[in-house]
């Protein structure tokens, strides 16, 4: 081992910190016992300098590395050091490390840098540690007269060392002389720091392509490995092959039981044909194998077994996909389990945002002619929202695309592409049901008249207590493909109380039952029509739902139609409060409903409720409540449970000029507007304003009556900006006759804010100021050249709150791609309004231009 000296000094060349061997008087200061001193102090003296620190107390940070960048540091310390006026400091290295600086840190052969970081700041540029000219000497001390230890070790006949032999070399005439030794047992060759070596022959050494470097292994780079495992390369870089029956060619487990975690992740940039985030092959004939197998037990948002994300927007991509040939029971091309009882989980996710034929997030395909084989099986027992066996989600926006597809072409009973099973044990049931094949107008699968001017009368009426499926009091159905024809249709121009031109009454007190129900598979047909003739009063349908409990409707409509509506009311009079639908209900449970309307088909712009009103005082859609007057829900429904969806939960639009979104205050008979948004997005607010996250805008202003003239002028002033999350404290204060004066700031600014900044200047006569003391216990002193000056300071601090810590604004980011090619404010670069960011959110199309003639 080099010996090494103890004490250095920085040199007057800037970046290079010199060495010294021999033990200069400034070492033997260190205050230490005489008796019990090593003979080398085990502390290494370092004169710095850090003028704009000057005259402050301050934690300074000393660190070793084995590089001149990145990397662990070998050694490190961090001492409260005292500044001097001129900026100039000195410390011992290794003063306060038990037992001082450890003589391991440096290493024969290997170049050693020193970095150094004041009050926290980043560390300052790295220097290297070099040797002053006598401390070159120190390298004999690792040869016996210049030669290596490994030329006095003996070998014998036999190839193995003899214990003792160093020992005896050169006492006797049979010893090995160093030359003999030399060319018959001592290693040779070169090679890099940090790599490993290997044998290039039998006596000498190379360098290897594997790099360690602070704990963790590279091979096939040049720089620090950035983790455990980092191999880089063309072809595979990192293969697995088993070949048992059991064995996985690469496995990945994640045990953590919470966070965002993933047995194996792959991600896959290229749009080039077949490339895959991960991919998994299968080809075994038999046996219960696996292309891709993945396991997770964590509830955390996120976690998955197998996870795939594929983010090309062309090309025959997959986030995950797998094959398999086998026909054995059980086999699958990609299969994933999710064992947890709670939480936003999934056996198998995929995601795709590419609008190229066939991309998929998920895809399983089974060739297999017989056998119970799946090209996707997914199995889950959670009954957490948005938990799955197998779970798609496919957002794009054209093309074919899927967000789970399967195929199968086996004629075996129960083969399936894509398997799924539903164990409900309630029935589909009516309370009216219609059919008619005939295509002539006007053609009914029930059709009643009633001509009575009075009374409590009915066209049709039907009635049924049962609660077996597909019971109805009224039964119709209308098969025609064209022609103005209906399930059930009505009549009745009476004016008395209750009449109806269809009326269906179901009295069972359980099952998935109606009172009327309606369908027709006619393009232009009407599942239940009514219509009110009467220039006063009454309505075209009226339902009542008197039930005290359950998920009951007073009126219930649906409709598979892309363009179609479930339930659709008009009122064509031109004025009075008229209403388009009207609906009551009595019920007390959660989802009673007076008027509700389902759209079932999961493509087209369609509706559940639509509602439209001519009058200049109606309304389309008009809701009235002590407490939730109108609640829009996106959520997703099925087997009578239902879902929060991440759609849009309420949408208005408004033609130019008009007002998306009004709110008022009505007190007696005055009512006042408290805020409104209008077509153009401005937006007017009567009282406070709380935002809870992050606030983005273009720019922004007070706007106040003005002073001098509030009934006739207005005064703004723009707010002050940065690209930091910066708060701004000022005052003034006077020194004392010592020309000193401490500030005191709120007892919340050192929690508040970090990295200071000062600004000082003097009022009504010449002098200097400065930063005597910087910031510290929520305190700094200023001091002037003169004692009684008054001095004007400011304080600026970046906010380190925990928010602030975990929501930085980005000063600079690219745009989103749907973003890129549009502005916010088209018109200041000249563009046309099209351009604009908000105009291509949500494109106008066909089937909101013919709702909003309805």
């Amino acid at each position: 081992m080099r010996a090494i000296s103890h004490s250095f000094r920085k040199s007057l060349m800037p970046g290079v910190v010199l060495f010294s061997l021999a033990i200069p008087a400034v070492c033997q200061s260190v205050q230490t016992s005489a008796v019990n001193a090593p003979v080398v102090p085990q502390t290494i003296k370092y004169d710095g300098v850090a003028v704009e620190h000057a005259g402050g107390k301050l934690e300074v940070a000393f660190r070793i590395y084995p590089s001149m960048e990145g990397g662990e540091p070998l050694w490190s310390e961090t001492q409260s050091v005292s500044i001097g006026a001129d900026g100039k400091y000195s410390v011992f290295l290794g003063a306060d490390t038990p037992g001082g600086l450890p003589q391991t840190v440096f290493v024969a052969g290997q170049a050693r840098w020193l970095g150094i970081s004041i009050a926290g700041a980043p560390e300052q540029t790295r220097v290297p540690w070099v040797s002053v000219a006598y401390a070159m000497k120190a390298a004999d001390a690792e040869t016996l007269g210049g030669l290596p230890v490994s030329a006095f070790m003996r070998t014998n006949p036999s190839g193995n060392s003899s214990p003792g032999a160093a020992s005896t070399a050169g006492k006797n005439s049979n010893s090995v002389s160093p030359a003999t030794a030399s060319a018959s047992s001592t290693v040779t060759g070169s090679g890099r720091i940090d790599y490993i070596p290997m044998w290039t022959g039998t006596t000498q050494l190379g360098t290897s392509i594997i790099f360690q470097a602070g704990g963790n292994i590279g091979v096939g780079i040049t720089t620090p490995p950035g983790a455990k495992l980092d191999a880089a390369g063309t072809g595979v870089v990192l293969r697995g092959i088993s070949s048992g029956k059991t064995g996985a060619g690469v496995f990945g487990s994640a045990t953590s039981t919470s966070g965002s975690t993933n047995g194996v992740t792959g991600e896959a940039s290229s749009t080039t044909s077949y490339v895959a985030g991960v991919n998994g092959y299968e080809s075994a004939s038999t046996g219960l194998v696996f292309g891709v197998n993945g396991n997770t037990n964590s509830t955390g948002n996120g976690a998955a077994g197998v996870n795939g994300w594929e983010g090309a927007t062309t090309g025959l991509v997959y986030g995950v996909n797998g094959g398999t040939l086998s026909s054995t029971n059980g086999a699958a091309g990609v299969t994933g389990y999710e064992g947890a009882k709670t939480g936003y989980v999934f056996g198998v996710s995929g995601f795709t945002t590419s609008s190229t034929v066939n991309a998929a997030g998920v895809i399983g395909n089974d060739g297999a002619a017989t056998g119970q084989v799946y090209g996707v099986s997914g199995l889950t027992y959670s009954a957490g929202n948005f938990a799955a066996g197998v779970g798609g989600y496919e957002g794009a926006a054209t093309g074919q695309v899927y967000g789970v597809i399967g195929d199968a072409v086996s004629a075996t009973n129960n083969s399936v592409g894509v398997y799924g099973n539903e164990e409900a044990t309630t029935g589909q049931v009516f309370g009216v049901f219609g059919a008619a094949a005939s295509t002539t107008t006007n053609a009914a699968g029930v059709d009643g008249l009633e001509y009575a001017t009075t009374g409590q009368v009915f066209g049709v009426s039907g009635g049924t207590s049962s609660t077996g499926s597909g019971a109805a009091a009224v039964n119709g159905y209308e098969g025609a493909a064209t022609g103005r024809v209906f399930g059930v249709a009505g009549n009745t121009a009476s004016s008395g109380d209750y009449a109806a031109g269809v009326w269906g009454n179901e009295g069972s007190t359980t099952g998935n039952v109606y009172g009327v129900w309606g369908g027709t598979v006619s393009p232009n047909g009407v599942g239940v029509f009514g219509v009110n003739n009467s220039t006063t009063g009454g309505t075209a349908v009226s339902g009542i739902m008197n039930a005290t409990s359950g998920q009951g409707s007073g009126v219930f409509g649906s409709t598979n139609s892309p363009d179609g509506t479930g339930v659709s009311g008009v009122n064509n009079s031109v004025s009075g409060q008229g209403i388009g639908v009207l609906g009551t209900s009595a019920g007390t449970s959660t989802g009673a409903a007076a008027v509700k309307g389902i759209a079932t088909d999961t493509t087209g712009q369609n509706y559940g409720v639509v509602g439209t009103s001519y009058s200049v005082t109606g309304y389309g859609v008009f809701g009235s409540s002590p407490y939730k007057a109108v609640a829009g829900w996106s959520q997703s429904c099925s087997g009578g449970t239902c879902t929060v969806a991440s759609g849009i939960a309420g949408e208005f639009i408004t033609g130019v000029g008009g007002t998306i979104l009004s709110g008022s205050q009505r007190t007696s008979d005055t009512i006042t507007q408290v805020f409104s948004v209008d077509s153009d997005g401005d937006g007017v607010f009567a009282g406070n304003l709380t935002v809870l996250g992050n606030v983005s805008k273009g720019g922004g202003s007070f706007k106040i009556d003005h002073p001098l003239d509030p009934a006739n002028k207005y005064l703004s002033h723009s707010f002050v900006e940065s690209p930091d999350m910066m708060n701004v404290y000022n005052g003034n204060i006077t020194t004392d006759k010592h020309g000193l004066a401490t500030v005191v700031l709120p007892g919340y600014f050192g929690a508040l804010n970090r990295d200071f900044r000062y600004q000082l200047t003097v009022i009504g006569q010449f002098a200097q100021a400065i930063v005597a003391e910087e910031i510290e216990n929520n305190r700094f002193v200023i001091r002037t050249s003169k004692p009684g000056v008054k001095v004007s300071w400011q304080v600026t601090g970046i906010r380190q709150d925990a928010y602030a810590n975990a929501d930085r604004i980005p000063v600079e980011e690219d745009k989103p791609p749907k973003e890129r090619g549009l502005y916010l404010h088209p018109e200041v670069f000249g563009q046309p309004a099209d351009k604009s960011v908000t105009a291509a959110v949500k494109p106008v199309s066909s089937a909101e231009v013919h709702a909003g003639s309805q």
